[in-house]
């Protein structure tokens, strides 16, 4: 093929979101038919992970002069695949239109920054076309890469049509003041998964797996808190893969990963790691440090607080209990904007679905820590978009 040109436009093509005091017509119309239309975008990521598009550039975009196809071989030297080269490694398609209705789907994946796209030039017989590559984002759409940080199982979760039928009664369920599980489905979204463990539960298990993946790569770089932790705590683990990341890291730490009883019953074992059963609202381990991570946000003020003056109790006097959370924007409008800032609000809306459930702002944390008995609340540093905070006893 001919030389690459970048397009530099391809990942603007979407709107950035207009101030609310913008007086700019033009991006405010634009912004607010972008988010009439944004719904589509979940079926173009939808069937971009089925068709594991993102595997297929991912394993072929390096593809050297043996491949068994010349034409991927040929674009990938050149900087990408085109949707040509990606529709002959799909499965059980050979229609001639397959490849040009994938490169729609594909130019709508680079606009949102999950690829990157370029433009061949044309030379002699040769027609341009768009080459992809994965942008950084776009590998956490990997399915068996990334060492389990994958974002698909979590994708695949709030998928499920038992989830997405959930929410569906919304309005409903803010009208009469209960949960949308409840609405929907006449329990909590807990229960749901607990009734419904080989399938919804599963998936959630999963979701939390990848998602454990993707944030315990930042924690352990950025924070340093674990150094001299004899005996470390983590409420709340799961199947403990965050635990044994941070003992992979900190081999001379006891790890004690503490769940409900059916929840551990099938946890791998570790070295390093003891798994423990029971309700951290009634009691919880005693250790030198306590990691509730992701726990808090699940939760009201009035069982944050219960959670935390057990930790306290179960701390020696120089203990502290490690909380890892998103931290909500203050509410003026200067501090909602960014991908960080809509992310986060949209976290608080998804806790809509526990009943209590919300995430905090820097003050709500602080009147958690001081309402348990903790002396101090630090906030040390930041991993991905969430936030390290140390109350200490």
């Amino acid at each position: 093929m001919g030389s690459i040109q970048d397009t530099e436009n391809t990942n603007n093509l979407l709107p950035v979101p207009p101030s609310f005091d913008s007086t700019d017509e033009t991006a405010a119309s634009t912004y607010a038919m972008f988010l009439a239309c944004s719904p589509v975008f979940f079926h173009f990521l939808n069937a971009a992970i089925e068709l594991e598009l993102f595997d297929i550039i991912e394993s072929n975009s390096n593809s050297n002069s043996n491949s068994n196809n010349n034409a991927a071989a040929d674009s990938s030297q050149a900087g990408g695949l085109s949707a040509r080269d990606i529709a002959s490694f799909l499965k059980y398609s050979s229609d001639p239109k397959t490849p040009q209705m994938l490169d729609r789907i594909l130019h709508v994946l680079a606009s949102y920054s999950l690829l990157r796209c370029r433009v061949s030039s044309s030379s002699g017989s040769e027609v341009a076309e768009r080459l992809y590559e994965l942008a950084p984002a776009g590998k956490y759409y990997l399915k068996s890469e990334n060492c389990g940080a994958s974002l698909v199982p979590l994708f695949t979760f709030h998928s499920d049509q038992q989830i997405v039928h959930m929410w569906s009664y919304l309005k409903d369920a803010l009208l009469d003041g209960v949960s949308p599980a409840n609405k929907a489905h006449g329990i909590t979204l807990y229960e749901l998964m607990t009734t419904n463990a080989e399938t919804i539960g599963n998936k959630f298990s999963a979701a939390m797996t990848g998602m454990t993946g993707v944030t315990m790569k930042a924690l352990l770089a950025s924070y340093k808190g674990f150094q001299g932790i004899g005996t470390l705590v983590d409420i709340g683990g799961g199947n403990g893969t965050a635990l044994a990341a941070i003992i992979s890291a900190h081999p001379s730490i006891k790890g004690i990963n503490f769940d409900l009883p059916h929840v551990i019953e099938g946890a791998p074992s570790y070295p390093g790691i003891e798994h423990v059963g029971g309700d951290m609202f009634v009691s919880v381990p005693t250790g030198d440090a306590i990691l509730l991570k992701h726990v808090l946000h699940n939760w009201g003020d009035e069982q944050c607080v219960k959670l935390l003056k057990s930790c306290h109790e179960a701390l020696p006097r120089d203990g502290k209990v490690i909380v890892m959370d998103a931290l909500l924007p203050s509410g003026s409008q200067d501090t909602m904007t960014g991908d960080h800032a809509k992310f986060v609000c949209l976290l608080s809306g998804l806790m809509l679905c526990h009943p209590g459930g919300k995430e905090r702002t820097e003050e709500e944390f602080i009147g958690l820590c001081k309402a348990s008995g903790f002396s101090s609340c630090h906030f040390v540093c930041s991993a991905t978009i969430f936030s390290v905070m140390e109350f200490h006893k």
